[in-house]
Parts: C-alpha cells; sequence; structure tokens
C-alpha cells in the first residue's frame, strides 16, 4: 500500500521546454542516463544508445500504430464539436472521450453517430451508422497532444516501426529510433521484441486526486503472442536485461508476468504501476520526460525510485532537456 498521491510527482516546468515538434533527424534528441543502481545521471544523444547499452540487453518496443481517432463533427444545434475516438467495440461502436449524455447525436459527412451512454469514467459508447473506421484516414485527424499547439509535427507523430493499428497518442519513446540506431544495436548483439498495446486515455488521462491507490485506470487493448513469450522467457532465464521501450510495453510485460515468467495472451489491461511496486519481469526502460500528474511518471518512478526520478527531471529541466510527446528521451538502466 503507497501512501502517495499525485501531488508527490509535482514539478514546475518552464512552457518553453513543452517540445511543439519532434527532433530532426529523430535520433538527434538528447537522451539522459538514469543509473538504476547509483542515481548518477549523465547526458548524451540519443544515437549513442548502441555504445551505452550492453550486448545483454533484451529491447522490447510497442509496434502500435496511431490512427486519426480526432473527429470532428455537427451537433443536433448545428455545432462544432470533437468526438475523440478512444477505442473500437465493434464495427460501429467506438469507446469516445467525454461523458456525452444518451441520445447525443451528431452527423459527420453522411455518418450519423448516437451517444449509447457512459463506458468508461469520462468516456460513452457512440454508434455510427456506418463503419468510421475505413473513413479516417480520409474525416479524421491526427490526435497531437493538447499542449502541442501546431500540426507540422503530425508526420512525426509515428515510430518507424508502428505496425498494428489502433493507438489514439503514439507511443512516444520509440520515436527517436532510427534504421541507422536498430542496425547498430543488431551490429552490437542487442536482442529485439515487439509487443502491442493501443495507447488510449489510460496512459494520458489525468490521475486522480487523493491516495495513488484509488486511481482506476481505462483499460486498453494489448496482445503478446506465443513466440514473443517464449524468446522474452528465454532472454530472462540466460540474465539478460528486459529493457522496454516506453510505458506502454512495460504495463504489457508486467500485466502478464508471473514470478518473472511471461505468458503469452491478448486483452485489455488497466494495470497502474506507481511506488512501492514489485517488479516482475522488466529489469530497465526508455521513457520520454512526462507530465507531472499522468500516469507514466509515476510508472517510471516506481522503477528507479521517487526522488532519484524528480532529481533527474531538476536536471534535465537546468540543462534545457525537450519535454512530452516530441520531447527528448530518458535511459533508466
Amino acid at each position: 500500500m503507497s501512501s502517495l498521491s499525485r501531488e508527490d510527482f509535482y514539478f514546475d516546468l518552464p512552457p518553453e521546454l513543452i517540445a511543439q515538434e519532434p527532433a530532426d533527424p529523430r535520433d538527434s534528441s538528447r537522451l539522459l542516463h538514469l543509473r538504476k543502481d547509483s542515481g548518477q545521471v549523465s547526458h548524451h544523444v540519443f544515437r549513442d544508445l548502441p555504445e551505452i547499452l550492453s550486448d545483454r540487453v533484451c529491447l522490447v518496443l510497442n509496434n502500435s500504430k496511431v490512427i486519426r481517432a480526432r473527429l470532428w463533427a455537427t451537433n443536433s444545434q448545428g455545432e462544432r464539436e470533437e468526438l475523440f475516438l478512444l477505442r473500437q467495440l465493434n464495427p460501429n461502436q467506438w469507446e469516445v472521450l467525454g461523458s456525452w449524455p444518451e441520445g447525443s447525436t451528431w452527423t459527420i459527412d453522411e455518418i450519423t453517430a448516437t451517444s449509447l451512454g457512459p463506458c468508461q469514467q469520462d468516456s460513452a459508447i457512440v454508434e455510427f451508422s456506418a463503419p468510421i473506421y475505413k473513413r479516417l484516414q480520409q474525416l479524421g485527424e491526427v490526435p497531437l497532444p493538447p499542449y502541442v499547439k501546431s500540426d507540422k509535427g503530425a508526420a512525426g507523430y509515428q515510430t518507424i516501426y508502428a505496425a498494428v493499428e489502433g493507438s489514439v497518442a503514439a507511443p512516444t519513446a520509440g520515436l527517436h529510433f532510427t534504421e541507422d540506431v536498430f542496425g547498430r544495436l543488431a551490429e552490437k548483439g542487442v536482442q529485439k521484441e515487439m509487443v502491442t498495446l493501443h495507447v488510449g486515455y489510460g496512459t494520458f488521462a489525468e490521475v486522480q486526486e487523493g491516495k495513488l491507490e484509488n486511481h482506476v485506470m481505462h483499460k486498453e487493448w494489448f496482445s503478446l503472442s506465443e513466440e514473443t513469450a517464449q524468446r522474452l522467457n528465454a532472454a530472462k532465464e540466460a540474465g539478460k536485461t528486459i529493457l522496454s521501450v516506453g510505458t506502454s510495453a512495460t504495463r504489457v510485460l508486467e500485466s502478464q508476468a508471473r514470478n518473472g515468467v511471461l505468458k503469452a495472451g491478448t486483452g485489455e489491461t488497466g494495470l497502474f504501476i506507481y511506488p512501492p511496486y514489485e517488479w516482475q519481469f522488466v529489469d530497465a526502460m526508455l521513457t520520454n520526460f512526462h507530465m507531472p500528474d499522468r500516469s507514466p511518471l509515476m510508472l517510471v518512478a516506481a522503477l528507479a525510485g521517487r526522488e532519484p526520478v524528480l532529481e533527474a527531471y531538476r536536471h534535465a529541466i537546468e540543462e534545457k532537456y525537450r519535454f512530452y510527446s516530441f520531447g527528448d528521451s530518458m535511459l533508466v538502466y
């Protein structure tokens, strides 16, 4: 049981440090290395990663692909409203962000949409008159975070290895990877594995006030194949360091592991990781610099310790690292 609340993770961030577009090239972003054993920090560039990691590392990445989840619809009063799609429930029904009253209606092009009432906290089930998924490329917009004030970086809001469509926010820890970095990691002998978690509201929702144990995560869909689970179990048994890329990949592994052994599966997870936490499989992590009242920061603190992580963030602010989705990278290893 934890005595911590979201207030224990607050820090002041100068607004000019909120990155508005990705680094170009991707691997030119900065990399802060927080040593998990000592709490010491050092400063690098992301393309240095192959030189920092041992050949006894196994990288685990989330290959989910961002969909154009932001729809602009006209309500029954003729007003323009945003329908932010969170996940598909069946061909015509979606979980949509917001507490839309049952019976609310909209039109998007020639398609009509109707709220069927609550789904999870802060979301509703919306039924479309025709499958909207096939029309998202035409009707939808890239769901950039609200703190990104320009769409200049929209084309970079996707990892180069994204393969399985379904996320409504990018697994941003992977945005820094390039084919060159992957090539040099492979030359070194670093193992690479893929899992899938469709990033949804659970990842970016504000944590509730009060004790962390009272916060309920929105569930997000994931998949871990039998072949991948077997290779990861073999890597763990061989003593390799399991290094997850991002909090979403981390949550897949921790949701499916018991006593250091992974079990393959497909389903939904609402796992909320915060200090103190007994880790089941993950040893290290690559991640971005997160918002103060969101669950990803608390997950990182569970791995490296709250004080070392907040101290690393203070270093990052002093050194003018770029924060949030398009920001720089942090290695806990």
